[in-house]
């Protein structure tokens, strides 16, 4: 199994293995895999980006309530 690290810093080396092996239809997927990769990363960081702002909304809800704001807003947002 090879490490992801290995993929995204250097593909060319894996890229360069497979074609000593002669299994040049892997070549493709190695290109696949840093895409979906670079995709994952991606949609990680907004999921991360999201969580934190309920997590920030949560904490404005729970402190209005005790001030006795209205918390319509807030609640819609989140």
């Amino acid at each position: 199994m090879l490490d992801i690290k290995l993929l995204r810093e250097k593909p060319e080396i894996v890229r360069n293995d497979l074609f000593k092996r002669n299994d040049t239809e892997k070549v493709e997927w190695v290109d696949n895999i840093i895409k979906w990769d670079a995709e994952f990363r991606q949609l990680k960081s907004e999921a991360d980006h999201l969580r934190n702002r309920r997590n920030t909304l949560s904490l404005e809800i729970n402190k209005a309530k005790k001030e006795g704001r209205d918390i319509s807003k807030i609640k819609e947002e989140a």
